[in-house]
């Protein structure tokens, strides 16, 4: 009896509620959603007309493949925090923490540079691609503000609390630099065959 009370007060110390799993998970399902509204309004804006809302990827010149670069970073920092994190490594998942909000940082000012470069071409530009990327902007915000949170309870000595809000944050850390890559491959911000010639790299 006092072996399954012990492991019930660990397994309710250390696991994730499935409640708050799922929420977050149901809400990010209705993100994709309303954020897909804006990316197959551009494809369609795009397919119909062509010459006046296709972006020409010498007018955002290199800022999609260097916020591409640090979201690449930002994937296989997540993937040693949440190494660190498995092995109970605090000070190395703080670490990881602390890197991950300096590259979503720098992936927030590329994604506002992009922002701005669309308001300054023509209407169509501004109407196919803004709503798009404001979108990804407010995601590396709130991942910005998430990984605030998370850092602050692991400084805390007891560790419940970031038990509980780290795979959380890692869930929606890892929706918001998947889905920008995504995003920018399906709106021709980018394409594969840009990225291997930007790479040095020629594609048969």
């Amino acid at each position: 009896m006092s072996t399954h009370s012990a492991h019930s007060a660990h397994g309710e110390e250390y696991d994730v509620p499935k409640q708050q799993n799922m929420a977050i998970w149901l809400g990010l399902c209705s993100v994709t959603f309303f954020y897909a509204t804006f990316v197959a309004s551009n494809v369609y804006l795009r397919g119909w007309s062509p010459n006046k809302f296709v972006l020409t990827q010498l007018e955002i010149h290199n800022l999609p493949y260097l916020a591409l670069l640090d979201l690449i970073a930002c994937f296989i920092v997540m993937l040693m925090a949440g190494s660190f994190f498995k092995r109970k490594r605090w000070q190395a998942v703080n670490n990881s923490l602390a890197v991950l909000g300096i590259l979503f940082v720098i992936y927030a000012l590329l994604q506002f540079w992009i922002i701005g470069m669309f308001g300054s071409m023509s209407p169509q530009i501004w109407t196919a691609y803004m709503p798009s990327g404001v979108m990804q902007f407010l995601l590396a915000l709130t991942s910005l503000v998430y990984i605030g949170w998370v850092g602050w309870r692991g400084t805390l000595r007891d560790k419940r609390l970031l038990m509980r809000t780290f795979p959380l944050g890692m869930n929606f850390w890892m929706y918001t630099v998947v889905s920008s890559v995504v995003v920018y491959l399906l709106t021709d911000v980018m394409t594969v065959g840009s990225i291997a010639q930007w790479c040095g790299m020629h594609l048969y």
